[in-house]
């Protein structure tokens, strides 16, 4: 099946010949089971500077171990490229729910992204389908709330071996309490844009009872990979205890 999007048809994308010619070699090297890629960040907002990366997100067909298998491959040495490219990874049936998903970086991606590649499947019509919907508050809760459970149950999981491990699980710690923030202002019918941080969104909330006595710019500082931790156990129980204090009193929020 040949693709119903190339590089050929965005000849309007304000953009260097530089990033033109990296995108089309990231074309010429997808994966076969490649349904649909998204140019986004600030290539596809027109807000570069000289240090700008390509950000890309893109939809697979397959399970989870086709996802796992094909990133490690989208890198500037495997693809031949002269500029640095961060990719987001979704398989068709992650990326079903989380383009409905209000607020997050696949919805904005698909969105406000810049189509480059599309196969003209019966799955990327499905994904078209979904973003031409108006979007679901109640879904997007749900989903928001999954999001939160799920991440509980893998911070909870995981063992603190060094420090590169604690800053992955802080991260994992901060994106916990940024799902019950979205759950939250959802909930209060507002909608909160795109790319917020932890204190922006909370600046948003009717009022502090969800984050008060939250330390929200330390959470905001473990989304940051160049942040050094001395003290790696007592930061992870700082993040652990923030974490469940928030999803706690979001809970206790619906019974109310």
């Amino acid at each position: 099946m040949q693709p119903t999007t190339t590089l050929q048809n965005l000849t309007s994308i304000t953009c260097s010949e530089k990033v033109r010619l990296n995108l089309q070699r990231v074309v010429d090297n997808l994966s076969k089971n490649t349904a649909m890629v998204f140019l986004t960040g600030s290539q596809a907002l027109g807000t570069t500077t000289p240090e700008s990366d390509i950000d890309l997100y893109l939809i697979v067909r397959g399970d989870k171990w086709e996802r796992q298998h094909l990133a490690p491959h989208m890198t500037p040495e495997k693809l031949g490229l002269d500029m640095k490219v961060d990719v987001t990874v979704n398989t068709m049936q992650e990326a079903c729910k989380h383009v409905k998903k209000y607020g997050c970086f696949h919805y904005w991606a698909a969105r406000n992204g810049i189509l480059i590649y599309d196969d003209g499947s019966v799955e990327s019509k499905t994904i078209h389908d979904i973003i031409r919907q108006e979007v679901s508050v109640l879904e997007s809760v749900a989903l928001w709330s999954e999001n939160a459970d799920n991440l509980i149950k893998s911070v909870t999981s995981l063992n603190i071996k060094d420090a590169k491990h604690a800053k992955m699980d802080l991260r994992l710690c901060a994106q916990t309490i940024q799902a019950c923030l979205s759950v939250a202002l959802l909930r209060a019918g507002i909608m909160f844009g795109q790319k917020r941080t932890t204190v922006q969104l909370a600046a948003l909330l009717p009022d502090d009872t969800l984050v008060h006595g939250i330390d929200l710019e330390r959470v905001d500082g473990w989304f940051s990979r160049t942040s050094t931790i001395a003290d790696c156990d007592s930061e992870y129980a700082v993040g652990v205890q923030m974490m469940n204090t928030i999803h706690e009193r979001l809970r206790e929020s619906y019974v109310k």
